[in-house]
C-alpha cells in the first residue's frame, strides 16, 4: 500500500492518489457504505452518517465531532458507477453561501491492489497554505484507514473460510 499523493491543480483543484492492497469491490464499499465510512472519516473522530444515499440525486451529510468542534460535510451524487466512478457535490458547514464544490472519485486495477484518485474541484483555494494543509491532513488520514479497512473485510472472510 502507497502513501496518499496530494497535488495542487491550478488555484481551484486538489486531487489525491493511492494504492490500496485491496479488492476493488471492497474499496468501493469502504468508500460509501455508512457503517465502514464511519470508521475512517473524520481525522480519527467520531463521526455520524446523517445521510448516504448512494444514488444519482441522493443525499450525503457526515457530521464529525472533534475535540475543537463540530464539522458537518454534505453533499448530493450526481453519478454512481460501481465500483469505478463516483462524482458528487462536497460541501462543508464551516464555509456557508460558498456553494459545493464537485468531487470526482475512480478506482481501477492496478499490479498490486487498486488506484483510487480523488479529485475535489470548487472556489478558489483562497486561504493558500492553510487550506492546502487542511486538506492534506484530512486526505491522508481518512484514506490510511481506508486502506485498513478495505483490507479487514477481505481477511474476516477468508478467515470464516478457513474454520469451514
Amino acid at each position: 500500500m502507497s502513501k496518499s499523493k496530494v497535488t495542487k491543480q491550478g488555484d481551484r483543484e486538489i486531487r489525491v492518489e493511492r494504492v490500496f492492497d485491496a479488492p476493488r469491490e471492497r474499496v468501493w464499499s469502504a468508500m460509501t457504505e455508512s457503517k465502514l465510512i464511519a470508521q475512517w472519516w473524520g481525522r480519527g473522530h467520531k463521526l455520524v452518517v446523517e445521510s448516504n444515499d448512494v444514488k444519482p440525486g441522493g443525499k450525503w451529510r457526515f457530521v464529525e465531532h472533534a475535540p475543537e468542534g463540530v464539522f458537518g460535510f454534505e453533499g448530493r451524487f450526481r453519478e454512481v458507477k460501481a465500483p469505478e466512478r463516483l462524482v458528487l457535490t462536497f460541501g462543508w458547514d464551516g464555509m456557508p453561501g460558498h456553494g459545493h464544490g464537485r468531487e470526482l472519485r475512480r478506482s481501477r486495477p492496478v499490479a498490486g491492489g487498486v488506484e483510487w484518485r480523488c479529485a475535489r474541484a470548487g472556489r478558489r483555494l483562497r486561504e493558500g497554505r492553510r487550506r492546502a494543509e487542511w486538506a492534506r491532513a484530512g486526505a491522508s488520514c481518512g484514506r490510511e484507514s481506508t486502506a485498513a479497512r478495505a483490507r479487514r473485510p477481505a481477511d474476516d472472510l477468508r478467515a470464516r473460510e478457513d474454520r469451514r
